[in-house]
Protein backbone atom coordinates (compact mmCIF):
# COMPACT_ATOMS: atom_id res chain seq x y z
CA UNK A 1 0.00 0.00 0.00
CA UNK A 2 1.68 3.34 -0.89
CA UNK A 3 1.46 6.12 1.39
CA UNK A 4 -0.72 9.17 0.96
CA UNK A 5 -1.53 12.43 3.01
CA UNK A 6 -4.59 11.37 5.90
CA UNK A 7 -7.16 13.74 7.27
CA UNK A 8 -8.17 12.65 10.51
CA UNK A 9 -11.70 14.37 11.32
CA UNK A 10 -14.24 15.45 8.48
CA UNK A 11 -15.47 18.75 10.77
CA UNK A 12 -15.04 21.87 8.81
CA UNK A 13 -11.24 22.25 9.35
CA UNK A 14 -10.27 18.42 7.76
CA UNK A 15 -13.39 19.03 5.49
CA UNK A 16 -11.35 21.94 3.78
CA UNK A 17 -8.20 20.56 4.05
CA UNK A 18 -9.17 18.06 1.86
CA UNK A 19 -11.16 20.28 -0.18
CA UNK A 20 -7.62 22.19 -0.96
CA UNK A 21 -5.29 19.19 -1.17
CA UNK A 22 -7.57 17.55 -4.20
CA UNK A 23 -7.73 21.67 -5.36
CA UNK A 24 -3.53 20.73 -5.39
CA UNK A 25 -3.66 17.23 -7.25
CA UNK A 26 -2.62 15.65 -4.07
CA UNK A 27 -4.15 12.28 -3.08
CA UNK A 28 -5.90 11.72 0.18
CA UNK A 29 -7.88 10.13 2.21
CA UNK A 30 -10.54 11.61 5.46
CA UNK A 31 -11.05 9.29 8.63
CA UNK A 32 -14.52 10.20 10.19
CA UNK A 33 -15.37 8.45 13.08
CA UNK A 34 -18.87 9.18 13.13
CA UNK A 35 -21.46 8.25 9.78
CA UNK A 36 -21.75 11.67 9.19
CA UNK A 37 -19.25 14.37 7.86
CA UNK A 38 -20.21 18.25 9.61
CA UNK A 39 -18.25 17.96 13.08
CA UNK A 40 -19.29 20.24 15.42
CA UNK A 41 -21.11 21.63 12.87
CA UNK A 42 -23.39 19.18 11.50
CA UNK A 43 -27.52 19.34 12.61
CA UNK A 44 -29.53 17.06 14.16
CA UNK A 45 -33.30 17.13 13.39
CA UNK A 46 -35.98 16.16 15.81
CA UNK A 47 -39.22 15.69 13.76
CA UNK A 48 -39.57 18.50 11.32
CA UNK A 49 -36.98 21.29 13.51
CA UNK A 50 -33.49 21.64 13.15
CA UNK A 51 -30.92 21.96 15.57
CA UNK A 52 -27.16 23.15 15.27
CA UNK A 53 -24.96 21.99 17.98
CA UNK A 54 -24.54 25.40 19.72
CA UNK A 55 -25.09 28.69 18.33
CA UNK A 56 -23.68 29.03 14.82
CA UNK A 57 -23.48 32.57 12.64
CA UNK A 58 -20.96 33.30 9.74
CA UNK A 59 -19.58 36.86 10.07
CA UNK A 60 -16.48 36.14 8.18
CA UNK A 61 -14.55 39.25 6.88
CA UNK A 62 -12.06 37.80 4.07
CA UNK A 63 -13.54 37.65 0.87
CA UNK A 64 -12.54 33.55 0.08
CA UNK A 65 -14.48 32.41 2.65
CA UNK A 66 -17.47 34.16 2.14
CA UNK A 67 -17.84 33.64 -1.82
CA UNK A 68 -17.20 29.93 -0.60
CA UNK A 69 -20.06 30.03 1.95
CA UNK A 70 -22.31 31.83 -0.19
CA UNK A 71 -21.82 29.36 -3.38
CA UNK A 72 -22.10 26.59 -0.93
CA UNK A 73 -25.64 28.05 0.15
CA UNK A 74 -28.23 30.74 -0.35
CA UNK A 75 -28.80 32.76 3.27
CA UNK A 76 -30.26 34.93 5.19
CA UNK A 77 -28.59 38.11 6.85
CA UNK A 78 -29.02 39.45 10.39
CA UNK A 79 -27.65 43.04 9.89
CA UNK A 80 -27.80 43.88 13.38
CA UNK A 81 -28.09 41.06 16.03
CA UNK A 82 -29.32 42.56 19.04
CA UNK A 83 -28.68 39.84 21.70
CA UNK A 84 -29.84 40.08 24.89
CA UNK A 85 -28.72 39.10 28.84
CA UNK A 86 -31.19 38.20 32.18
CA UNK A 87 -30.04 39.16 35.26
CA UNK A 88 -31.69 39.05 38.13
CA UNK A 89 -35.29 38.66 36.23
CA UNK A 90 -34.42 41.60 34.24
CA UNK A 91 -33.61 41.88 30.54
CA UNK A 92 -31.05 44.17 29.16
CA UNK A 93 -29.62 45.06 26.06
CA UNK A 94 -25.82 43.34 24.84
CA UNK A 95 -23.19 44.38 26.50
CA UNK A 96 -25.24 44.56 29.60
CA UNK A 97 -22.34 46.80 31.31
CA UNK A 98 -23.10 49.55 28.50
CA UNK A 99 -27.10 49.19 29.15
CA UNK A 100 -27.87 49.33 32.90
CA UNK A 101 -30.97 51.13 32.64
CA UNK A 102 -33.73 48.58 33.65
CA UNK A 103 -31.40 48.03 36.88
CA UNK A 104 -32.82 49.69 40.20
CA UNK A 105 -31.23 52.77 41.50
CA UNK A 106 -29.17 51.32 44.33
CA UNK A 107 -27.38 48.48 41.81
CA UNK A 108 -26.62 51.17 39.14
CA UNK A 109 -24.76 53.28 41.22
CA UNK A 110 -22.75 50.26 43.17
CA UNK A 111 -22.10 49.06 39.03
CA UNK A 112 -21.35 52.95 38.43
CA UNK A 113 -19.04 53.73 41.95
CA UNK A 114 -16.90 50.58 41.51
CA UNK A 115 -16.30 51.41 38.01
CA UNK A 116 -14.94 55.04 39.57
CA UNK A 117 -12.91 53.47 41.94
CA UNK A 118 -11.80 50.58 40.34
CA UNK A 119 -7.84 49.71 40.40
CA UNK A 120 -6.62 50.71 36.77
CA UNK A 121 -4.04 48.58 36.56
CA UNK A 122 -2.20 48.57 32.52
CA UNK A 123 -3.68 45.15 30.95
CA UNK A 124 -0.10 44.32 30.11
CA UNK A 125 0.53 43.82 33.76
CA UNK A 126 -3.08 41.39 34.56
CA UNK A 127 -1.91 38.25 35.55
CA UNK A 128 -5.47 36.89 34.82
CA UNK A 129 -8.89 37.06 33.84
CA UNK A 130 -10.21 38.43 37.26
CA UNK A 131 -7.98 41.56 37.37
CA UNK A 132 -8.89 42.07 34.06
CA UNK A 133 -12.51 42.58 34.73
CA UNK A 134 -11.76 44.12 37.84
CA UNK A 135 -9.65 47.11 36.11
CA UNK A 136 -11.91 47.17 32.96
CA UNK A 137 -15.15 47.25 35.05
CA UNK A 138 -14.96 47.44 38.50
CA UNK A 139 -15.22 44.95 41.48
CA UNK A 140 -18.60 45.24 41.55
CA UNK A 141 -19.87 44.51 37.85
CA UNK A 142 -16.88 41.89 37.72
CA UNK A 143 -18.22 39.87 41.05
CA UNK A 144 -21.63 39.93 39.88
CA UNK A 145 -22.14 39.73 36.06
CA UNK A 146 -18.84 38.41 34.57
CA UNK A 147 -17.75 35.93 37.16
CA UNK A 148 -20.75 34.27 37.14
CA UNK A 149 -20.84 34.08 33.31
CA UNK A 150 -17.50 33.11 33.09
CA UNK A 151 -17.55 30.21 35.96
CA UNK A 152 -20.71 29.62 33.87
CA UNK A 153 -19.26 29.39 30.33
CA UNK A 154 -16.07 28.58 30.96
CA UNK A 155 -16.74 25.87 33.84
CA UNK A 156 -13.42 28.00 35.60
CA UNK A 157 -13.02 30.86 37.62
CA UNK A 158 -12.05 33.97 36.03
CA UNK A 159 -8.58 34.11 38.22
CA UNK A 160 -7.60 30.51 36.63
CA UNK A 161 -7.71 32.17 33.22
CA UNK A 162 -5.38 34.26 31.31
CA UNK A 163 -6.12 37.13 28.96
CA UNK A 164 -4.36 36.99 25.28
CA UNK A 165 -7.86 35.16 23.67
CA UNK A 166 -9.49 38.50 24.93
CA UNK A 167 -8.89 40.34 21.76
CA UNK A 168 -11.97 42.41 21.07
CA UNK A 169 -14.61 40.36 22.37
CA UNK A 170 -15.30 42.16 25.59
CA UNK A 171 -15.81 45.73 24.83
CA UNK A 172 -14.21 48.61 27.23
CA UNK A 173 -16.40 51.43 28.24
CA UNK A 174 -15.81 54.70 29.53
CA UNK A 175 -17.91 57.26 32.27
CA UNK A 176 -20.10 58.52 29.47
CA UNK A 177 -21.20 55.71 28.44
CA UNK A 178 -21.64 54.00 31.34
CA UNK A 179 -23.71 56.79 32.91
CA UNK A 180 -26.09 57.31 29.15
CA UNK A 181 -26.68 53.58 29.19
CA UNK A 182 -27.55 53.75 33.05
CA UNK A 183 -30.10 56.73 33.11
CA UNK A 184 -31.95 56.62 29.32
CA UNK A 185 -33.02 53.48 27.42
CA UNK A 186 -31.04 53.83 24.16
CA UNK A 187 -28.97 51.17 22.73
CA UNK A 188 -25.34 50.91 21.60
CA UNK A 189 -24.21 48.25 19.30
CA UNK A 190 -21.12 46.39 21.12
CA UNK A 191 -21.20 43.22 19.59
CA UNK A 192 -18.11 42.51 17.35
CA UNK A 193 -20.09 40.94 14.55
CA UNK A 194 -22.63 42.67 11.82
CA UNK A 195 -24.08 40.88 8.95
CA UNK A 196 -24.47 37.84 10.22
CA UNK A 197 -25.04 34.99 7.62
CA UNK A 198 -27.02 31.97 8.15
CA UNK A 199 -28.22 29.44 5.49
CA UNK A 200 -31.63 29.93 4.48
CA UNK A 201 -32.19 25.98 4.74
CA UNK A 202 -30.33 23.34 6.14
CA UNK A 203 -28.96 24.54 9.40
CA UNK A 204 -25.58 25.72 9.29
CA UNK A 205 -24.07 22.40 7.84
CA UNK A 206 -25.48 24.19 4.54
CA UNK A 207 -22.39 26.34 4.86
CA UNK A 208 -20.44 22.51 4.25
CA UNK A 209 -22.30 21.15 0.82
CA UNK A 210 -19.43 21.36 -1.45
CA UNK A 211 -16.50 20.48 0.96
CA UNK A 212 -19.12 17.03 1.59
CA UNK A 213 -19.04 16.70 -1.84
CA UNK A 214 -15.53 14.73 -1.55
CA UNK A 215 -15.27 11.31 -2.53
CA UNK A 216 -11.96 11.14 -0.02
CA UNK A 217 -14.35 11.23 3.26
CA UNK A 218 -14.39 7.80 4.90
CA UNK A 219 -16.85 7.56 7.56
CA UNK A 220 -16.85 5.26 10.28
CA UNK A 221 -12.92 5.03 10.04
CA UNK A 222 -12.12 5.99 13.54
CA UNK A 223 -8.42 5.61 14.35
CA UNK A 224 -7.50 3.15 17.29
CA UNK A 225 -2.95 4.16 16.87
CA UNK A 226 -0.65 5.72 15.46
CA UNK A 227 3.22 4.54 14.77
CA UNK A 228 5.35 7.46 14.44
CA UNK A 229 8.33 4.99 13.65
CA UNK A 230 7.04 3.25 10.85
CA UNK A 231 4.40 5.58 9.88
CA UNK A 232 1.31 3.54 10.37
CA UNK A 233 -2.21 4.50 11.04
CA UNK A 234 -4.52 1.55 12.62
CA UNK A 235 -8.05 2.21 12.77
CA UNK A 236 -10.57 -0.02 14.45
CA UNK A 237 -12.03 -1.57 12.22
CA UNK A 238 -8.95 -3.49 11.37
CA UNK A 239 -7.35 -1.59 8.63
CA UNK A 240 -3.49 -0.08 8.31
CA UNK A 241 -2.94 2.82 6.56
CA UNK A 242 0.36 4.15 5.36
CA UNK A 243 0.92 8.04 5.89
CA UNK A 244 3.17 10.05 4.28
CA UNK A 245 1.64 12.99 6.32
CA UNK A 246 -1.33 13.63 8.77
CA UNK A 247 -3.60 16.59 9.12
CA UNK A 248 -4.96 16.11 12.35
CA UNK A 249 -8.00 17.73 13.34
CA UNK A 250 -8.65 15.92 16.54
CA UNK A 251 -8.23 17.44 20.11
CA UNK A 252 -4.35 17.60 21.09
CA UNK A 253 -5.94 15.59 23.82
CA UNK A 254 -7.20 12.95 21.87
CA UNK A 255 -4.50 12.37 19.17
CA UNK A 256 -1.67 11.82 22.32
CA UNK A 257 -3.58 9.38 23.85
CA UNK A 258 -3.50 7.70 20.57
CA UNK A 259 -0.19 7.77 19.43
CA UNK A 260 2.43 4.60 20.61
CA UNK A 261 5.66 4.89 23.10
CA UNK A 262 4.80 8.71 22.94
CA UNK A 263 7.59 10.61 25.38
CA UNK A 264 6.36 11.34 28.69
CA UNK A 265 7.46 14.58 28.74
CA UNK A 266 4.39 15.06 25.56
CA UNK A 267 2.24 13.23 27.46
CA UNK A 268 2.51 14.96 30.31
CA UNK A 269 1.38 18.24 28.44
CA UNK A 270 -1.06 16.69 27.11
CA UNK A 271 -2.76 16.06 30.25
CA UNK A 272 -2.12 19.57 31.29
CA UNK A 273 -4.45 20.72 28.10
CA UNK A 274 -8.36 22.17 29.56
CA UNK A 275 -11.83 22.20 27.71
CA UNK A 276 -15.32 22.14 28.80
CA UNK A 277 -17.58 19.82 27.50
CA UNK A 278 -21.42 20.91 26.69
CA UNK A 279 -24.70 19.86 27.25
CA UNK A 280 -27.41 20.97 24.60
CA UNK A 281 -31.19 20.77 25.15
CA UNK A 282 -33.44 21.61 22.54
CA UNK A 283 -36.95 22.40 23.15
CA UNK A 284 -39.30 22.28 20.36
CA UNK A 285 -42.74 24.97 20.55
CA UNK A 286 -45.95 24.36 18.99
CA UNK A 287 -46.55 27.98 19.04
CA UNK A 288 -44.88 30.61 16.79
CA UNK A 289 -42.82 32.98 19.66
CA UNK A 290 -40.71 35.99 18.79
CA UNK A 291 -37.08 35.45 20.54
CA UNK A 292 -34.11 37.27 20.68
CA UNK A 293 -31.53 35.79 18.10
CA UNK A 294 -29.72 34.51 21.51
CA UNK A 295 -29.34 35.58 24.99
CA UNK A 296 -27.06 35.54 28.02
CA UNK A 297 -28.04 34.36 31.45
CA UNK A 298 -26.07 35.43 34.78
CA UNK A 299 -28.32 34.31 37.17
CA UNK A 300 -26.03 31.23 38.98
CA UNK A 301 -29.53 29.75 39.90
CA UNK A 302 -29.99 28.95 36.15
CA UNK A 303 -28.27 25.99 34.85
CA UNK A 304 -27.83 27.28 30.87
CA UNK A 305 -25.43 30.15 30.38
CA UNK A 306 -26.59 31.08 26.84
CA UNK A 307 -29.68 30.25 24.56
CA UNK A 308 -30.36 30.75 20.95
CA UNK A 309 -33.17 30.23 18.55
CA UNK A 310 -33.01 28.07 14.99
CA UNK A 311 -36.07 29.21 14.19
CA UNK A 312 -35.00 33.11 14.57
CA UNK A 313 -31.95 32.10 12.23
CA UNK A 314 -34.05 30.55 9.80
CA UNK A 315 -38.03 30.55 9.51
CA UNK A 316 -37.00 26.95 7.99
CA UNK A 317 -36.19 25.40 11.23
CA UNK A 318 -39.06 24.73 12.48
CA UNK A 319 -42.69 24.04 11.08
CA UNK A 320 -44.93 26.30 9.98
CA UNK A 321 -46.38 28.37 13.49
CA UNK A 322 -43.99 26.44 15.47
CA UNK A 323 -40.83 28.05 17.03
CA UNK A 324 -37.78 26.70 18.68
CA UNK A 325 -34.87 26.95 21.81
CA UNK A 326 -31.27 25.58 22.58
CA UNK A 327 -30.12 26.15 25.55
CA UNK A 328 -26.11 25.64 26.04
CA UNK A 329 -24.53 24.21 29.92
CA UNK A 330 -21.00 23.78 30.05
CA UNK A 331 -18.96 21.61 32.53
CA UNK A 332 -15.70 20.58 32.89
CA UNK A 333 -14.21 17.44 33.45
CA UNK A 334 -10.73 18.31 34.59
CA UNK A 335 -12.23 20.46 38.05
CA UNK A 336 -15.16 18.27 38.46
CA UNK A 337 -16.91 21.28 39.10
CA UNK A 338 -20.10 19.85 37.28
CA UNK A 339 -22.48 17.27 38.26
CA UNK A 340 -25.08 16.86 35.79
CA UNK A 341 -27.94 14.58 36.41
CA UNK A 342 -29.51 14.71 33.35
CA UNK A 343 -33.25 14.54 34.48
CA UNK A 344 -32.49 17.39 37.04
CA UNK A 345 -30.65 19.38 34.64
CA UNK A 346 -33.29 19.45 31.87
CA UNK A 347 -36.02 19.79 34.67
CA UNK A 348 -34.81 22.74 36.31
CA UNK A 349 -33.63 24.27 32.95
CA UNK A 350 -37.49 24.10 31.79
CA UNK A 351 -38.73 25.68 35.25
CA UNK A 352 -36.25 28.47 34.58
CA UNK A 353 -37.73 29.05 31.21
CA UNK A 354 -41.18 29.17 32.83
CA UNK A 355 -40.44 31.68 35.29
CA UNK A 356 -38.52 33.94 32.99
CA UNK A 357 -41.98 34.42 30.87
CA UNK A 358 -40.42 32.67 27.26
CA UNK A 359 -43.53 30.29 26.94
CA UNK A 360 -45.86 28.52 28.71
CA UNK A 361 -45.43 24.50 29.74
CA UNK A 362 -48.54 23.61 27.18
CA UNK A 363 -46.32 25.20 24.38
CA UNK A 364 -43.79 22.88 24.65
CA UNK A 365 -43.89 19.86 21.98
CA UNK A 366 -40.67 18.41 22.40
CA UNK A 367 -37.55 18.41 24.72
CA UNK A 368 -33.97 17.04 23.64
CA UNK A 369 -30.89 16.39 25.63
CA UNK A 370 -27.49 15.45 24.72
CA UNK A 371 -24.25 15.90 25.82
CA UNK A 372 -21.20 17.01 23.33
CA UNK A 373 -17.75 16.06 24.49
CA UNK A 374 -15.38 19.05 22.96
CA UNK A 375 -17.11 22.17 22.85
CA UNK A 376 -14.49 25.09 24.30
CA UNK A 377 -10.74 25.20 24.01
CA UNK A 378 -9.76 26.58 28.42
CA UNK A 379 -7.60 29.49 28.42
CA UNK A 380 -6.11 29.10 31.91
CA UNK A 381 -2.04 29.47 32.75
CA UNK A 382 -0.57 26.51 31.45
CA UNK A 383 -2.10 26.25 27.54
CA UNK A 384 0.44 28.01 25.60
CA UNK A 385 3.62 26.09 27.11
CA UNK A 386 1.60 22.70 26.74
CA UNK A 387 -0.05 23.21 23.56
CA UNK A 388 3.35 24.32 22.27
CA UNK A 389 4.84 21.34 23.33
CA UNK A 390 2.64 19.22 21.35
CA UNK A 391 2.30 21.19 18.49
CA UNK A 392 6.20 21.08 18.19
CA UNK A 393 6.59 17.21 18.42
CA UNK A 394 3.84 16.55 16.50
CA UNK A 395 5.31 18.52 13.06
CA UNK A 396 8.68 16.96 13.88
CA UNK A 397 6.60 13.62 12.89
CA UNK A 398 4.78 15.00 10.06
CA UNK A 399 1.47 15.48 12.06
CA UNK A 400 0.07 19.10 11.70
CA UNK A 401 -3.23 20.27 13.04
CA UNK A 402 -5.53 22.22 12.13
CA UNK A 403 -8.99 23.55 13.27
CA UNK A 404 -10.24 24.88 16.73
CA UNK A 405 -9.11 21.52 18.31
CA UNK A 406 -5.93 20.48 16.11
CA UNK A 407 -4.75 23.69 16.81
CA UNK A 408 -5.98 24.29 20.45
CA UNK A 409 -7.69 27.89 19.58
CA UNK A 410 -10.17 29.58 19.93
CA UNK A 411 -11.31 29.56 16.06
CA UNK A 412 -14.38 30.38 14.75
CA UNK A 413 -16.15 28.56 11.48
CA UNK A 414 -14.43 30.79 9.00
CA UNK A 415 -11.22 30.40 10.48
CA UNK A 416 -11.20 26.60 10.87
CA UNK A 417 -12.17 27.02 7.12
CA UNK A 418 -8.89 29.07 6.64
CA UNK A 419 -7.07 26.78 8.67
CA UNK A 420 -7.69 23.38 7.02
CA UNK A 421 -6.74 25.65 3.95
CA UNK A 422 -2.89 26.72 5.40
CA UNK A 423 -2.78 23.13 6.79
CA UNK A 424 -3.26 22.28 3.04
CA UNK A 425 -1.30 24.34 1.62
CA UNK A 426 1.51 23.58 3.93
CA UNK A 427 1.89 20.30 2.94
CA UNK A 428 1.63 21.44 -0.66
CA UNK A 429 4.75 23.37 -0.19
CA UNK A 430 6.42 20.32 1.28
CA UNK A 431 6.11 18.24 -1.14
CA UNK A 432 6.11 20.41 -4.27
CA UNK A 433 9.08 18.66 -6.13
CA UNK A 434 7.16 15.16 -5.67
CA UNK A 435 6.09 14.13 -8.81
CA UNK A 436 2.51 11.60 -8.16
CA UNK A 437 0.87 10.94 -4.83
CA UNK A 438 -0.63 7.58 -5.95
CA UNK A 439 -3.82 6.73 -3.59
Amino acid sequence: MRKKILVLGAGIAGLSASYHLNKFNIKNAVFEKKNKAGGLLANFKIKKFIFDHFVHYSFAKDSYTKKFFAKSSPYFVHKEPRPNNYYKGLWLEHSPQLHLFPLNLLEKLRVIFSYIFRNKIDNKKNNNYQQWLEAAYGKYFAKNFTKNYTQKYWSLSPSKMETKWLEFRMPKINLKDLFLGAFTSRYKNTFYGSNLRYPQRGGYESFLRILKKNKSIKLNHEVNKIDLKNKKVFLKNKRIYFYRYIISTLPLTEICSKIINIPDEIKKSSAKLNYTSGILISICLNKKIKFRPWFYVYDKRIPFARAYSPSEKSKFNAPKNSSSLQLEIYYNKKYKNKFYNETKLKKKSIESLLKMNLFSKKDIKYVDIRKIEYANIVFDHQIYEARNKIINFLEKNNIFGAGRYGEWKYLWSNESFLSGKRAAEKIYNITANNLKFAG
